[in-house]
């Protein structure tokens, strides 16, 4: 074994190795020989020292191996990926920490790689030709966690809570001007639109620590119970409202709390004055997948441990919150809701009940919204498996239904499971809410490899939905959830089940160069309890619940075989080793089976009962299930187990399991979880609360819950002999000291009473609500910004994987009916076939004719959306090419080098023709890049210079910029509203069915909306829809309709320059309102719709270059004619297809015009408002590249279409997100200015 050496974060492998390995290079040759001698492989840890111990002869040399630095690193070393002459290194030496290095086997030269080339080398294994594509999906989640504080130590891995606490305390410090935020968020607290703590008559810092000193000498002169509502009137008149507290003490308590916060802000101070701040009342937690009900579900498919774990952590909430509300001194209903699947073929079980109240509580219900497609109700349970088709729409109604509820939104929402987790981060997306995730068990972790040959496994698990899901939840969510630190960072010899998603690839699909960071301080550790009403000691002799005994004695030891029990107990004296699970491979009950069946002397000293799925493969519909029922009726034949074995059929009575385990202590046996890795372990809780002494997995939770040899044993799952033998010598002692089965029950015991409670629990839960939501509202335009790339990924990655998963077919359309008592009952009906009509536009018809918004709407539905979309070419474009553009509809960049001067504009750039041998009007461009640029002024018959295209435009340009000046400056940012006649629902459907054209015709242009903010995404989809009538753009782009009508030649650029400002640069100009304009900015509101105009320009030239091939197919040629004819070229040429050198030539010169353009747009990007820079330099840069890809195609743009990849789309957005920091051009222009003079 190697030698614990010390290894600090701050050590680099990479600079340490070259010197170990240079001290130990003879037997260092002999190993890497040895590993690459094999050609190309996949290493796992044990594989790499088996290999080093073959290499090694001689035993002390082998052991000064392992003793030094190699063998330290070779032993944490995780998997290796062998590409002769290379060695790549993944290695681990502590919990949460990874570096990545290379070494070359023939002359041992070491280099450090990063996580992203380390998955290249491991992907060649699987898919060499997608591991070699430059263009191969790549996700990097940390690039938007930059200014994210990260924990420093593993052994703070899992305390996010208090790390957030030391941070925000460093934050506010302790100065009046950084508690702003504090204020805002108090400010802001209200219930149903009643003011808590307090109100706007204290609005600023110095008031509020003012008034806090005045009310604690109040509150401090009167008797400790006086009640809060005998001094509300004066709290009143100084600026509080209720919720300090119920009575004076407590009013005291949370006013000095909040003293101290505000002047010498420490993370107690600030973890305690959060506990009681009133902001959680309504709390929705989703567990969407299973039977999830009170009775009758425990071992149905995909059913256990979860729900008891949900249904008792929903009363732990009550009971908490209720505590809370009362010390508050509110008069508040807390309402809880379970958010789950109706499934009307129930099984007997309520599963078919909209509503239920949960038992025991009085303010908490289990809310059922069943899965759709189409118009259609599923009636049949799904796989968890196959559950991602649906989990969208669910997601849309259950919102709904939240709010309908609760009349209002939730406070705090909490998913668990993939699939619950996905809909809880959709859900907390659209409507704000903090949210909280709790994995319980992630599937990447259970299946070795499953990330790697997911192909192999994604018909059977849908590995490519699931893993997608877990991604976007983890990154979504504020704080989450663990039981356990090695949940989390695993242990030092096993990688945890969050650290094995920081970085991993799934050949072919998608790579994730980071994925979740373990040292993120959203992860929590809060241990779930067992109902301690249910589960206690068994030395409880007056609580025990001896009704049930008579059942309990048949279900162990009748000797007759039936539905719910096989197999008998011959010797009833033998203890009894116990076990409880559902029957999945994880769980391992038949490697329980197994081991005891093998072990001759456990069998002489115990008896085996296990409780587990059900016992005929026929009657189950789970895949692993049936397996594994398989599988244990076939060991119990080989090892001849009968008289030794009982297997019982899942039990769901819960007060009968806790009268079980105790009558399992009875015997003195003990319990027993064999999983090959469980993420907690609430039976092994639950056995513990009982009094049995208990062995259970070393591979997870149990490992921390369970103090090896003190309160219980650990197990190794993967090594049974060592296993059942240590289980035979702990029945062997008892046998030989009975009382030492009795100190391991009460060290049990013990244990649970200090660590494992719900009390415990629900205070840390909520408390983490109340801390991860302020520094939500603290970090919005972080949260803001990933959560825009979220919602892509979600768009372009998930949609299209959930779509591939086939979805149950065999139903008939259906219509819910709600019975008094929630049953819901399913009726055939046939949908009315309607045709898809603008409910905004639905509205003005039923107007009479002549009724002014009729007679003002009406000829918007004469643009056939199609037609609209061929003349908008920059919304053409976009949906071409942009995935990732966010106002996809904003041209922005300055269209002159120098500033225009309204009354006397300075024109510089009229044809941008490089290489014109001739000029017509003389205005010379000297450009930087040492080639001239002349203007396509021509004159006319008698002589007369004409006015040039770009000076029309130019002038609409003036006149836009003009209307603006008056009314919308410093800050351009125009809210739109509408006055309709009828509820304000109609205009909410007016903007969704504009959303619902704009995806349907305009597919990219709709994602790269989905960046922008709400207000923005909603007048972007009306403008592509339904431009204002009265604007001169609106006008110009109806004649650029006509042009594409009767138009199919421009004989120069000036033409063509006009025909681009028709159907692109008027997009920019009515775009540019919805945009808004920095308020810091220097620039000219001219200057800015200019620099709409040429990113328009660059937008549209760049499309038409595309699509040269499509439109010769049609008869058009979007190209100058003259320009053509310069390169010897002609309309012949074009529809031929003809790639020569004359082409390529032309070609260039015109990428080289549209790059001008893009160039001059660049400044203006940076004039724009904060919220609109990101997504508009996304679209600038995308749009560009693909120019790259017509020179890639060897300007054959004729059969070859030219386009980005959607894996550069997504690398692209961090750095437009970081060109979106920089500060307006015209500010830093500015400043260099006044420096200067």
């Amino acid at each position: 074994m190697a030698a614990a050496l010390s290894f600090s974060r701050s050590d680099s492998i990479a600079d340490s190795m070259p010197e170990a390995l240079r001290q130990s290079r003879y037997q260092m040759k002999k190993i890497f020989s040895r590993y690459v001698s094999k050609g190309k492989r996949y290493m796992k840890n044990q594989h790499l020292m088996d290999e080093l111990d073959k290499s090694v002869d001689n035993e002390l040399e082998k052991a000064k191996l392992m003793e030094g630095f190699l063998g330290y690193i070779i032993s944490s070393t995780q998997e290796a990926v062998v590409l002769p002459p290379y060695v790549a290194f993944a290695v681990r030496p502590q919990p949460g920490i990874w570096e990545y290095v290379k070494v070359h086997s023939n002359d041992l030269s070491v280099e450090g790689i990063t996580p992203s080339e380390y998955l290249k080398y491991k992907e060649t294994l699987f898919d060499e030709k997608w591991a070699k594509d430059e263009n191969a999906l790549e996700i990097d989640f940390g690039a938007f966690n930059l200014s994210t504080p990260l924990l420093a130590l593993p052994s703070s891995v899992g305390n996010g809570m208090q790390f957030v606490s030391r941070f925000l305390s460093s934050k506010l410090g302790d100065k009046s001007e950084s508690m702003k935020p504090l204020l805002d968020y108090l400010l802001a607290l209200n219930h149903r639109g009643e003011k808590l703590m307090i109100n706007n008559a204290i609005d600023t810092v110095n008031k509020l620590q003012t008034v806090l000193l005045l009310s604690e000498v109040f509150v401090s002169g009167l008797p400790k119970n006086t009640p809060f509502q005998r001094f509300e009137q004066r709290f009143q008149e100084w600026g509080l409202e209720k919720g300090w507290g119920d009575n004076a003490e407590t009013v005291k308590e949370t006013l000095n709390c909040l003293s101290e916060v505000l002047q010498a802000p420490d993370p107690a101070n600030m973890e305690k004055f959060f506990s009681r701040v009133p902001n959680i009342f309504n709390i929705v937690v989703f567990s969407v997948h299973g039977y999830f009900g009170q009775e009758d579900v425990l071992g149905l498919p995909d059913t256990g441990g979860q729900v008891v774990y949900i249904l008792d952590q929903v009363k732990a909430f009550e009971e908490e919150l209720l505590l809370r509300i009362k010390q508050q001194g509110l008069n508040i209903t807390p309402q809880i809701l379970v958010l789950t699947r109706l499934i009307p073929e129930a099984k007997g079980t309520k599963c078919d009940q909209e509503l239920e109240p949960v038992h025991d509580t009085k303010h908490s219900h289990i809310l059922r919204v069943p899965f759709r497609t189409e118009n259609r109700i599923l009636n049949q349970w799904v796989s968890r498996f196959d559950i991602y088709p649906y989990l969208e729409r669910y997601a849309e109604e259950a919102a709904a239904k939240i709010i309908d509820y609760l009349e209002g939104k939730p406070d705090l929402i909490i998913g668990n499971y993939t699939d619950g987790n996905l809909v809880a981060s959709l859900i907390s997306s659209k409507l704000g809410i903090t949210q909280g995730t709790i994995a319980h068990a992630l599937e990447k972790t259970k299946y070795g490899d499953s990330d790697v040959h997911w192909k192999e496994l994604d018909h059977k698990y849908h590995f490519s939905c699931q893993f997608t899901a877990d991604m976007i939840a983890m990154n979504t969510s504020d704080f989450i959830i663990t039981s356990t630190y090695q949940e989390i960072a695993g242990s030092k010899d096993k990688v945890g089940q969050y650290e094995s998603h920081y970085a991993f690839t799934m050949p072919g699909l998608c790579r994730y160069a980071t994925g979740i960071n373990v040292f993120d301080p959203k992860f929590n550790i809060a241990s779930p309890g067992a109902d301690q009403t249910v589960y206690f000691p068994f030395t409880q002799k007056q609580k025990r619940l001896t009704q049930f005994h008579p059942a309990i004695e048949e279900l162990l030891y009748s000797k007759v075989d039936n539905d719910e029990h096989i197999g008998y107990l011959e010797d009833k004296n033998k203890p009894i080793i116990f076990s409880m699970a559902r029957l999945d491979v994880v769980k391992n009950i038949s490697g329980l089976v197994e081991w005891y069946g093998k072990n001759k002397r456990l069998r002489d000293l115990a008896n085996l009962v296990v409780v587990a799925g059900l016992l005929d493969p026929e009657k189950s519909k789970d895949r692993e299930e049936i397996m594994e029922i398989k599988k244990m009726h076939s060991l119990i034949e080989t090892y001849q187990l009968a008289g030794q074995i009982r297997w019982i059929a899942a039990q769901t009575d819960r007060a009968r399991n806790g009268e079980l385990y105790r009558c399992i202590a009875d015997t003195k046996g003990a319990f027993v979880q064999p999983a090959l890795y469980e993420a907690f372990g609430l039976t092994v809780i639950e056995a513990m609360n009982c009094g049995l002494p208990t062995f259970a997995t070393n591979k997870g939770g149990p490992a921390e819950i369970i103090v090896d040899g003190v309160s219980g044993f650990h197990i190794d799952p993967y090594n049974g002999d060592e296993t059942s033998n240590k289980i035979a010598d702990f029945f062997t002692k008892c046998r030989d000291d009975p009382s030492y089965w009795n100190k391991i029950s009460t060290a049990g015991l013990q244990r649970i009473y200090e660590c494992y409670t719900w009390k415990i629990y629900a205070t840390r839960v909520l408390n983490m609500g109340s801390i991860y939501g302020f520094r939500r509202q603290l970090n919005k335009e972080e949260k803001f910004v990933k959560q825009r790339y979220l919602q892509l990924f979600y768009n372009l990655q998930f949609r299209k994987l959930a779509k591939t998963v086939p979805t149950v077919s065999d139903q008939i359309p259906q219509a819910p009916t709600v019975s008094q008592n929630g049953t819901i009952s399913i009726t055939p009906k046939v949908p009315p076939k309607q045709r898809q009509v603008c409910p905004l536009f639905r509205n003005i018809l039923k107007k009479p004719r002549g009724h002014p918004s009729r007679s003002s709407k009406v000829v918007f539905v004469l643009l056939n959306p199609p037609s609209m979309a061929t003349v908008l070419g920059l919304s053409e474009a976009i949906r071409e090419g942009f995935y990732l553009s966010d106002n996809s509809a904003k041209l922005y960049g300055p269209r002159h080098n120098k500033k225009i001067h309204r009354k006397k504009p300075k024109w510089n750039l009229c044809s941008m023709h490089a290489h014109s041998k001739h000029s017509s009007g003389g205005f010379k461009l000297e450009d930087r890049r040492n080639f001239q640029v002349y203007s396509s002024l021509v004159a006319n018959q008698v002589g007369e210079v004409a006015t040039s295209s770009e000076q029309k435009v130019y002038d609409v340009v003036l006149k836009q910029a003009a209307l603006v000046n008056r009314g919308l400056r410093p800050e351009l940012d125009v809210k739109l509203e509408l006055s309709i006649s009828d509820s304000t629902n109609v205009l909410k459907e007016a903007y969704d069915r504009c959303g619902e054209v704009c995806a349907e015709y305009a597919k990219t242009f709709y994602l790269g909306t989905l960046l922008m903010t709400h207000e923005r995404r909603q007048a972007i989809w009306a403008i592509y829809d339904w431009f204002p009538l009265q604007s001169q753009p609106f006008k110009d782009m109806i004649q650029g309709m006509r042009m594409d009508l009767k138009k199919s030649r421009y004989k120069n650029f000036d033409e063509l320059y006009l025909y681009c400002y028709y159907v692109a640069g008027t997009v920019g100009l009515v775009s540019v309102p919805v945009m808004g304009i920095a308020p810091e900015s220097k620039a000219t509101t001219e200057s800015v719709y200019n620099a709409a105009l040429a990113l328009g320009i660059a937008n549209q030239l760049t499309n038409i270059l595309r699509d040269v091939g499509e439109d010769a197919r049609r008869g058009r040629i979007y190209l100058p004619q003259d320009e053509l004819a310069q390169y010897g070229l002609s309309d012949e040429d074009i529809f031929n297809g003809r790639v020569n050198d004359k082409w390529r030539g032309f070609m260039r010169s015109q990428i080289e015009r549209a790059r001008m353009f893009f160039q001059e747009a660049e400044k203006g990007v940076t004039e724009l408002s904060q919220a609109s820079r990101w997504p508009v330099w996304a679209s600038l840069l995308l749009y560009r590249q693909i120019l790259d890809e017509i020179e890639a195609n060897d300007y054959n743009n004729f059969t070859k279409r030219a386009y980005v990849s959607k894996a550069k789309k997504l690398m692209a957005l961090p750095i437009a997100y970081g060109r979106s920091l920089i500060p307006p051009y015209s500010v830093k222009e500015s400043s260099l200015s006044k420096s200067l003079s």
